[in-house]
């Protein structure tokens, strides 16, 4: 049996996140958490991909957010409102460059594919959103289906994460982890880790 996707959900709006949050659960999505500010999203709290509703630029973020902190705190992003300067999609594709955003008048069960692809490291652009295409070596990742287990160790990687960081990570022994990346070369057609990890940073993840 395959695990749901989950998705936490931010929204300064209460009727809007209320909605958002319903459509998805109706689809089959575990919506792990959905609140009105990121500062009520707990830290143990790790969705398949966070999704930021704005009916207006600037509203989910204040100033006392750390963006910086949140965009690499969440490995998945989804932005569903304006793509105009100011927005949560425009200050966080400032910071990563794999953000996904959508318009806010996208019809339910399109947004339920955004957040689908968006979780699974598909970087979806619709409605003048898109800054650039995906990249060669994105495709190339979306192309190995790996799991989300192997996309966590490949940013971790991308990160310079030691084998230990890894088993910490994932709670085993380091002897695993190396046949985890091991797996993880053989999938993406990388010789050795640092090859790995330069294929992660070009890829934006």
């Amino acid at each position: 049996m395959v695990d749901s996707t989950s998705a936490a959900i931010v929204c300064h709006s209460t009727f809007l996140l209320d909605m958002v949050a319903e459509n998805l659960r109706e689809r089959g999505i575990t919506v792990v958490a959905a609140e009105s500010r990121f500062a009520d999203i707990s830290d143990e709290c790790r969705p398949d991909v966070m999704v930021v509703v704005e009916a207006a630029p600037g509203e989910v973020f204040r100033s006392a957010d750390k963006i910086d902190a949140l965009a690499r705190r969440f490995s998945r992003w989804l932005t569903i409102g304006s793509s105009e300067q100011g927005s949560a999609f425009q200050r966080l594709r400032a910071i990563r460059s794999d953000i996904s955003g959508v318009p806010l008048d996208i019809g339910s069960e399109d947004m339920y594919h955004a957040v689908e692809l968006a979780a699974h490291a598909s970087s979806v652009c619709i409605g003048g959103t898109c800054c650039k295409c995906i990249s060669r070596e994105m495709h190339k990742l979306n192309a190995a289906h790996l799991d989300r287990g192997q996309w966590e160790i490949l940013e971790m990687l991308a990160d310079g994460a030691t084998n230990k960081h890894i088993a910490n990570r994932f709670e085993c022994e380091e002897s695993k982890v190396k046949g985890m990346i091991r797996r993880l070369l053989t999938a993406i057609d990388a010789s050795n880790r640092t090859q790995a990890a330069v294929l992660a940073a070009r890829a934006g993840l």
